[in-house]
């Protein structure tokens, strides 16, 4: 059993470092699981509030607030400078329970305790969740991309900071110093996910690469990647997934598609008759024109004439274009994982060498 947070991170906490507890709604496992070399997944009801020793609670808080006022109603409950800035994640009425009940991400941060405890406004308070958010979803990308396909969305886990019964984002932090954890929430997050139970995590998932200019672009295709997957229809899906193609022929540049398809194709073709087959789909998937010069082209049709792709195809055959695509990106990404730590003129390099294999 991994231990408490609080010891498991002791190292990084007594440098200085918070630590950070967000909820992870939609994902699933019998016990704790390291998912990165910073990050832990508890499952619901797996932490205790003990160590924790919470001692500012938006629900508690907001309760206790009114008493000082002696307000039976909020309008007549005044606050002003920072006390007004935390009533408002007061004013979610989130418990430590809310938290606790459900999954949770562990990891160490780094934030400006001071700033954190006399914010500017409640939107401080956001963009500390959302910063903490953003730290998370790196990783969850990784486990996005290894785990769930673009057909399959009732697997995906929810963004990471959402509760799982609430419409707010939430965050804890504790100090080491002090001995103690406070929690913010507030409106974040506008678009969930109610299809299917989630993500079953069985076991450590964690895959590591070394940092380079490679694994920032990779690193973002990731999210270019879960955007996809997430989309909430199969236009959006495909429209994803277009320009996440388009992305990782040509991270810095824009190339025509008669260019970037040979890029793409280059990273999924074992042999020339393969690299042909899959430069006539991606004529398909974008733009050509049939022998009554009417043009074909999925994205044709969809960027430039307005048609969804739920009108040009049945259920099945978007399915499997998808299904395509998503291969596509996800034979690149795999390549640049294996030169993540090195410079875009390697990727260069390699595509040229399988080129030269291909024959072309």
């Amino acid at each position: 059993m991994i231990a408490d947070p609080t010891v498991f991170f002791g190292a990084a906490l007594t440098e200085g470092r918070k630590l950070c507890l967000l909820p992870m709604s939609r994902m699933h496992a019998e016990e704790p699981v390291w998912l990165a070399r910073e990050l832990l997944f508890y499952p619901a009801n797996t932490l205790s509030s003990a160590s924790l020793r919470v001692v500012w609670e938006p629900k508690r808080e907001l309760e206790d607030f009114f008493a000082r006022n002696h307000a039976v109603h909020p309008e007549f409950a005044t606050a002003e400078g920072a006390e007004l800035h935390w009533i408002k994640s007061a004013a979610t009425e989130v418990t430590v329970e809310d938290l606790l009940t459900g999954g949770l991400l562990a990891f160490p941060i780094d934030i400006d305790w001071d700033s954190f405890l006399a914010p500017d406004s409640h939107e401080a308070h956001l963009n500390i969740i959302s910063c903490a958010a953003a730290q998370a979803e790196k990783h969850m990308n990784q486990i996005r991309f290894d785990n769930c396909r673009i057909n399959t969305p009732e697997i995906l886990p929810e963004r990471a900071g959402l509760l799982e019964n609430k419409q707010f984002s939430a965050a804890l932090f504790y100090t080491q110093q002090d001995n103690e954890s406070y929690i913010i929430a507030g409106d974040l997050v506008r678009q969930r996910f109610v299809t299917g139970l989630g993500l079953e995590i069985c076991g450590a998932v964690v895959r590591t690469f070394p940092s380079g200019e490679v694994w920032n672009i990779t690193s973002h295709a990731l999210q270019m990647h879960t955007d996809a997957l997430e989309a909430p229809n199969d236009t959006a899906k495909f429209i994803n997934l277009i320009n996440l193609l388009d992305y990782l022929a040509a991270p810095s540049d824009y190339l025509p598609m008669a260019k970037a398809k040979a890029k793409i194709a280059r990273h999924v073709a074992k042999t020339r008759p393969e690299y042909d087959a899959i430069i006539e789909d991606f004529k398909f998937l974008t733009s050509a024109k049939n022998e009554d010069n009417q043009n074909f082209g999925l994205r044709h049709n969809i960027i430039h004439i307005g048609k969804r792709l739920e009108d040009l195809l049945i259920a099945s055959e978007r399915k499997e274009v998808l299904a395509r695509m998503d291969g596509y990106a996800r034979k690149v990404i795999e390549d640049l994982f294996k030169l993540s730590g090195q410079t875009w003129s390697d990727v260069e390099a390699m595509r040229s060498s399988k080129g030269n294999t291909l024959g072309l």
